[in-house]
């Protein structure tokens, strides 16, 4: 072939396009890729390359993950500091947004506010970012958004047992009882499946004096378990005007469709305020607003893809 591709002909057996390629290796759009490649941030076995349709000779082994030959090298360029050899993590975007109250965790709505919405007000949504996991309507806080597809399947998937962390705002107190229950776990059906599932918490803190006074009490008149709780003020406080009578930090690893408001209601109990201040490594910052976002360090990211067994590797070791 002459190393590009003419317009409408057919591709040659075991070449692709160079801005495919590009694409594929660094997690990004097509339009992104020729962007780079046009700009001159691309490095092919160390040569500068501005064509978008260069064919380039690809993998011929199946097994392999990646596009381009094993003989070849493929470089993406820093155009801040002209470093080479960015690991393909680096190409995507990950961010937190603290979710507010009124959105829904959906690209588009036709009847309520979008957390795609909150994204574009503040200037920061990128077409291939997508949220990972979904928080209901008046459910606020973390909500992690990345364009790595992997990372993302991982997160949500319940092999890895990733550890999600809310303050639950209860409108009426909690016991013992109702703590070892939501802790040995609860029966709920998962709406995807349709099968019922155990839903359970893995550590639950009961905050303050006056829920302590209640929490050593069952209903039944049982002898009361020791429970964990705190004598201090929750880092986020709960609206007053809430109802909120009794507050409890808990945490679970699956992923049920409004999970921990199920579990609660089980017991008899509504929860009226709900906030996710953690998921995994990522932490809410108090510093971070309603509606703001946070754009990840790469040692947020390194941990979190540590954390689902991803390694970072560079595009010259694949």
């Amino acid at each position: 072939p002459s190393g590009l591709a003419p317009v409408g002909s057919p591709m040659p057996k075991g070449f692709l396009r160079l801005d495919r390629i590009v694409s594929h290796t660094f997690g990004i759009t097509r339009m992104a890729a020729r962007d780079k490649i046009l700009k001159g941030l691309v490095r092919l076995d160390g040569q500068k390359v501005t064509k978008a349709s260069k064919l380039v000779a690809t993998e011929s082994s199946s097994s392999s993950s990646s596009l381009l030959s094993s003989e070849m090298k493929l470089e993406l360029i820093d155009p801040f500091t002209g470093n080479r050899d960015i690991d393909s993590w680096r190409a995507h975007d990950h961010l937190i947004l603290n979710k507010p109250k009124a959105t829904i965790t959906a690209m588009k709505s036709n009847s309520h506010k979008t957390v795609i919405d909150v994204l574009q007000k503040v200037n920061a949504f990128k077409p291939r970012l997508r949220p990972v996991g979904r928080l209901d309507l008046d459910t606020t806080g973390l909500l992690f958004f990345t364009s790595d597809g992997e990372l993302a399947h991982r997160l949500m998937h319940p092999t890895y047992h990733i550890p999600k962390t809310y303050l639950v705002g209860v409108q009426s107190y909690v016991n013992s009882c109702d703590v070892e229950r939501l802790l040995h776990g609860i029966r709920l059906k998962d709406p995807r499946s349709g099968k019922t599932r155990l839903a359970r918490a893995i550590d639950i803190v009961v905050k303050g004096e006056e829920e302590a006074r209640h929490l050593h009490k069952c209903d039944d008149g049982e002898e009361a378990a020791n429970v964990n709780y705190e004598n201090d003020e929750f880092d986020f406080e709960f609206s007053a005007a809430a109802g909120v009578v009794c507050r409890v930090k808990m945490t679970i690893t699956e992923g049920m469709n409004r999970q921990v408001r199920r579990m609660f209601s089980s017991l008899g109990k509504e929860v009226v305020e709900l906030k996710r201040i953690s998921m995994g490594p990522l932490l809410l910052s108090e510093a971070l607003a309603p509606g703001d976002v946070s754009i990840l360090t790469d040692e947020q990211i390194k941990e979190l893809r540590a954390a689902v067994g991803l390694d970072l590797i560079s595009t010259n070791d694949k």
